[in-house]
């Protein structure tokens, strides 16, 4: 008969401190990484078993138990009694041996309680924790990628782009997980459902060393996220959990998911934050698929609408018409009177990704060739502007477009346009910060400060 004490190759009574060391010797000679052998992977398996029952006083106790119960069984046998024989029959070797110069070749026993947890609370843990660290993470992305690139409100807003970032988000979240645990020693989902990773001796694990767990879970358990590959995957680590036996990301790291007693209490929290959590998951993919496109001719949402959607617009009046525009809230009016006493009004974002100047200047003896070379010159320190181009007459207004950037900030993208209308000269600035382009509440800026003066 063979034992767990046969497979570590110590005494029946040796030390704690003795199985530690010889587990550690074995385990440096058969893990899969140093040992070439195609059977190093199940050795190690059982020497981790082993391992796992003797380091723990407690199983320790009762598998000594078993064993001393066993052997007595075996000496009746071997006196040819009846009862030794049907004791024996319904019996089962509780290891195989550990030869120093072959594999292992048979699977210790099994304990008869699920000692690495059940695979539906360890579900439930993983899913609960996985929901709102993808929640945090994928709100903080996106946040900040809305408020620095229009492109990527277009792509978010679009079909199925909302399960791709997801996706893309999972990995991240699994760092932060592995923070979480580094930093109190256990995540909300496991703690709730009395589940803890341990090293096998029980110790805590360090955060590169959960991390790598994860990233390991991440491939094999959830299947990178991947839709229907995830159910594959899943099922087969819920199939070995079934069979109390460690998940196959745990057998070649040999840490272990312990499980402790769970009360009433704890399970109706942890119900009742699993279905509030489900109900904000469901909601945010909800206004994901609102926000998309379904149609040509819909308008994707801008970068601006998703910053402030609920902010309530304005009402600005152009002190020089009396013209009254009602103005998105996103953005912030205020007035400066220059050296030269002309008045410049300015609408700064609220991210200050972008900013518009409006103001006007008279010119009773200009014509709109003459003003543009002027405010080439004028401007030709401050600013790079494309060429001189064509004056537009159409609508029966003199237009003038151009383009370029800053001459101290070159990032920062510059965009003019100027108006002839009466005997006055209106011109509009838009300073950019990168990424470059005009979004929605930009272009309705526009349209609606220059329908302030388009009676003059």
């Amino acid at each position: 008969m063979h034992t767990h004490y046969d497979n570590l190759k110590v005494t029946r009574g040796a030390p704690a401190d003795v199985i530690k060391a010889a587990y550690r010797t074995l385990s440096q000679r058969y893990h899969p990484d140093r040992n070439p052998s195609p059977d190093a992977t199940r050795v190690m398996r059982i020497l981790n078993d082993a391992y796992a029952v003797l380091s723990d006083p407690e199983r320790r106790a009762v598998y000594d138990r078993e064993l001393e119960q066993q052997e007595r069984d075996e000496a009746l046998f071997r006196t040819g009694s009846d009862e030794a024989k049907q004791a024996s029959n319904s019996g089962s070797d509780p290891t195989s041996p550990v030869d120093d110069e072959s594999p292992l070749s048979a699977a210790p026993a099994q304990p008869s309680a699920p000692e690495f947890g059940t695979s539906l609370a360890r579900f439930f843990g993983r899913i609960f924790d996985t929901w709102w660290e993808s929640m945090v993470i994928g709100l903080a992305i996106s946040y900040y990628l809305s408020s620095n690139s229009a492109a990527f409100v277009e792509w978010i807003t679009g079909p199925g782009s909302g399960s791709l970032f997801a996706i893309l988000c999972l990995p991240i979240a699994m760092i932060l997980d592995a923070g979480v645990y580094s930093a109190v020693g256990n995540t909300p989902g496991k703690a709730l459902l009395g589940l803890k990773v341990t090293t096998l001796d029980g110790s805590r694990l360090s955060y590169a060393e959960y991390s790598r767990r994860n990233l390991a879970v991440w491939a094999r358990g959830l299947g990178c996220g991947v839709p229907l590959v995830n159910i594959f995957t899943m099922w087969n680590q819920k199939r070995e959990v079934n069979s109390n036996r460690q998940a196959t990301y745990d057998v070649d790291t040999g840490y272990r998911v312990r499980a402790g007693k769970t009360g009433f209490v704890r399970k109706t929290v942890f119900g009742i934050l699993f279905l509030a959590l489900f109900i904000g998951v469901s909601a945010m993919r909800a206004t994901t698929d609102r926000q998309a496109p379904n149609t040509l001719a819909s308008t994707s949402t801008t970068k601006s609408d998703v910053l402030a959607p609920n902010v309530p617009p304005t009402s600005w009046t152009n002190p020089l018409t009396g013209n009254t525009a009602t103005v998105d809230g996103i953005w912030k009016p205020s007035s400066k009177t220059t050296a030269d006493n002309q008045t410049v009004y300015t609408f700064a974002e609220d991210n200050d990704r972008s900013a518009l100047f409006f103001a006007v200047e008279d010119g009773p003896n200009l014509s709109m060739g003459e003003y543009v070379l002027a405010y080439l010159r004028t401007t030709s320190s401050s600013m790079s502007l494309s060429a001189p181009e064509s004056v537009d007459h159409s609508n029966g207004t003199e237009t003038w477009v151009a383009d370029g950037h800053l001459t101290s900030k070159q990032d920062l993208a510059v965009h003019v346009e100027l108006r002839h209308i009466g005997q006055s000269f209106w011109r509009m600035v838009i300073i950019e910060s990168h990424p470059y382009g005009e979004d929605d509440a930009l272009k309705r800026l526009k349209q609606q400060l220059w329908g302030t003066v388009s009676s003059v």
